[in-house]
């Protein structure tokens, strides 16, 4: 059940800062300034950064400490697992060896032992990302294999159930990859004995539902759901495990209870490409599934989702507005502007019509370009703006966009912008009285003949 491209990741044995912790090194991130050459002190830095999620600063910063101090064993782990997270395992092994040399000259053996189980766990993600070539994917997984049979001699003389479990868990994985699934069941089974979670009950239901055993899958998932009604892992076994005995109706409901319960947007990925293949009219996964893709920013998934939706329903706002973001995110503004505008055509709720104007004005600028005066599109979405936030009953923001279009573009509808400036500056529109004070303009007398019994009509203009 893993997504295209995803792999998972290995487990990481350190954690990042508390609170208490970053507010401590806080205090001690001034002493860099007068300590450059201090790895430790960077590799703290470092920590800092990700507890504000400055993933790239973070790299930065460890890989001064490295260059200061390559045996460092905790910013060579740290950077290895922080390679592992972006899939750049190659890099994220070279880390976890040279940590592992060092945990051993120094006679760390527990530690040691994590570090392998990490380095097998690496190599184990590698095999099963889908970009790698078949000769990197055989590599990888005999390697894993060398190292975790290796572990699993020195871990079982010893009986350390923790890692035990997870080393089991590993094992069984591996056997899945390389396609011996009755070896999987054993080691799942063995893990689940010593206390491992519910996750790798799910590991056992995927590995029966690969040896084409469906009754023992559809009970070991169904005991999952019925411990825990949001594991939605188990609910997609099941809807497998349904779809492979030709029962598509509860196989989509299975997948649409996952769909509702997945956490991660590659979990909902999965789930939602096999909710499309059973049923393909099926406009709202198709939305939820682009929506993600916008997400990552994988345009190409994206649009063509939206644009599936569009042929079911060519009244879709959330299609042309996703299309629009597509189109955005590529830089093409002109798509983008139109799409944005079609989704405007179809009358949205005005709190959306405020969304897509200030795209279509982000969008403008970009176009114009830095500086540059707006287009029509541009100064139309200024005016549009106001207007909606006036309706609204927020003035301040109305008149900040007004002042835009009187400011620096004063041939731009002058007659509504004069309207709309003063509603909102609260001046009335007064009627223009005639000299006795009355309404009316005065008219010159055009001589009309009076019928008999008839009085003059008055005319003001007749008392100059």
């Amino acid at each position: 059940m893993r997504s295209v491209g995803e792999a998972e990741l290995p487990r990481k044995t350190r954690s990042f800062p508390t609170a208490s912790t970053s507010r401590s090194m806080s205090l001690r991130l001034p002493a860099l300034a007068t300590s450059p050459k201090n790895a430790q002190l960077r590799y703290r830095y470092a920590r800092w950064f990700l507890q504000r999620s400055k993933e790239t600063q973070a790299l930065g910063q460890l890989k001064q400490a490295l260059d200061l101090d390559p045996t460092l064993t905790e910013a060579q782990l740290l950077m290895g697992d922080l390679q592992a997270k972006r899939f750049n395992y190659r890099q994220a092994i070279g880390y976890y060896a040279t940590a592992l040399k060092l945990v051993q000259d120094q006679k760390q053996p527990e530690q040691a032992k994590q570090v392998q189980l990490k380095l097998g766990e690496t190599y184990l993600a590698w095999a099963k990302l889908d970009s790698a070539s078949e000769p990197e994917r055989q590599n990888a997984l005999k390697s894993a294999q060398d190292i975790l049979l290796k572990l699993k001699e020195a871990v079982s003389s010893e009986k350390e159930s923790t890692l035990e479990v997870q080393l089991l868990t590993d094992l069984g994985d591996l056997k899945m990859e390389q396609g011996d699934y009755q070896a999987a069941q054993n080691q799942y089974h063995q893990a689940l004995k010593i206390g491992a979670p519910e996750s790798v009950q799910i590991k056992l239901g995927q590995a029966y539902l690969a040896g084409k055993q469906t009754d023992q899958a559809q009970q070991t998932f169904q005991e999952v759901i019925s411990s825990d009604a949001y594991a939605s892992q188990a609910d997609e076994g099941l809807g497998e495990v349904y779809q492979a005995q030709g029962k598509k109706k509860d196989a989509l409901q299975q997948y649409r209870d996952a769909l509702k319960r997945s956490y991660s947007d590659e979990a909902r990925i999965d789930v939602a490409k096999r909710i499309i293949t059973l049923d393909p009219q099926d406009k709202d996964t198709r939305l939820t599934l682009a929506d993600i893709y916008l997400k990552q920013h994988v345009y190409q998934g994206a649009e063509a989702q939206y644009k599936a939706v569009l042929q079911q329903n060519p009244n879709s706002i959330q299609a042309y507005r996703g299309l629009g973001e597509v189109y955005a995110g590529r830089l093409d503004w002109d798509k983008a502007i139109s799409n944005f505008q079609s989704a405007l055509q179809l009358k949205p709720p005005s709190s959306v019509q405020i969304t897509l104007y200030e795209k279509i004005l982000n969008a403008d600028k970009q176009r114009a370009g830095f500086k540059n005066k707006l287009g029509p599109d541009g100064q139309e979405a200024l005016y549009q703006l106001a207007s909606l936030y006036a309706k609204q009953g927020n003035k301040d923001q109305a008149k900040k966009e007004l002042a835009q279009l009187q400011k620096d573009y004063l041939d731009y509808k002058p007659e509504l912008v004069t309207k709309l400036a003063d509603q909102l500056s609260g001046k009335k529109k007064t009627a223009t009285l005639a000299p006795d004070g009355k309404p009316g303009q005065p008219v010159a007398d055009l001589g009309q003949k009076l019928l008999p019994g008839c009085k003059p009509v008055y005319n003001s203009r007749s008392e100059e």
